[in-house]
């Protein structure tokens, strides 16, 4: 169906069975019959068959507003077609798909700009790695494979200033970690908080200078308080050589011929 604002459902158990596609939820333009494109979609998936041809779960986003929310939570159940997911949005839309316990998924995971989070169930096609959780593997050598947390990612790319940020409550092992920011202006200070040690020759040979706060004085009001009016007095100590820690706050600056695109 269509949704022009907000739409949830949860699917427990039974049998949707199609000849094309089993479930299918359209946000639609936002100039459709006058009504806004946007609010929330959610659908649950905690048991039953949903079996279509080409496509069992399609979820299609167009032209809707920034501030949609899409979601599809599959903990159960078993879904089949072709493509057992579909999920197709916008490049501005906020749309995820969760994966998990139970779940039997028997075709492909696909759609654009659908951020895929799969930390279980069992698999009757290959999974893109970059459909899987951080930290996440597909396991076996032919279908059906399953999915088991090994702590171990190949690659990893943080971008800071993204509006998705990078949470992880385990351990993980990167084969490849990149830092990438960029930087206002050169001549200026910016803070650098980040979860891995940076050689200091790095940032160095980037053109960048690194520091840590040594002290920071604040005009005080007679009754005792911070006066809000006055810039504070920061100290800084420069680093001269060696390696800035892991979650340690430090600002760096970059000189007039140094790239503000930042790579770590």
């Amino acid at each position: 169906g269509n949704s022009f604002g907000d739409a949830y459902a949860t699917i427990v158990a039974g049998t949707l069975e199609s000849t094309y596609t089993a479930i299918r939820n359209r946000m639609a333009d936002p100039t459709l019959n006058g009504n806004p494109g946007n609010g929330t979609a959610e659908l649950t998936i905690q048991g039953g068959l949903i079996k279509g041809v080409k496509r069992g779960v399609w979820g299609q986003i167009t032209n809707a507003s920034s501030d949609f929310l899409g979601s599809l939570t599959v903990t159960g159940g078993t879904i089949e077609a072709t493509d057992a997911i579909r999920m197709d949005a916008d490049s501005h839309e906020n749309i995820t798909v969760d994966i998990s316990a139970n779940a039997v998924i028997k075709g492909n995971l696909a759609g654009d700009y659908a951020d895929y989070n799969v930390t279980g169930g069992t698999f009757y096609n290959e999974v893109e790695e970059g459909y899987l959780a951080w930290g996440y593997q597909l396991v076996g050598d032919a279908a059906p494979y399953t999915v088991a947390y090994t702590g171990k990612v190949s690659e990893l790319t943080l971008v800071d200033g993204e509006f998705t940020e990078f949470v992880n409550e385990q351990e993980l092992t990167v084969g490849t970690l990149t830092y990438e920011r960029t930087l206002p202006a050169a001549g200026n200070w910016y803070p650098l908080y980040v979860p891995f040690e940076v050689p200091l020759e790095e940032l160095t040979a980037l053109g960048y200078e690194a520091a840590f706060f040594y002290d920071v004085h604040f005009e005080v009001l007679a009754g005792g308080e911070i006066d809000p009016t006055s810039a504070p007095d920061v100290h800084l100590i420069k680093i001269k050589e060696g390696t800035l820690k892991a979650n340690f706050p430090y600002v760096i600056r970059a000189n007039a011929s140094a790239d503000l695109n930042l790579s770590l």
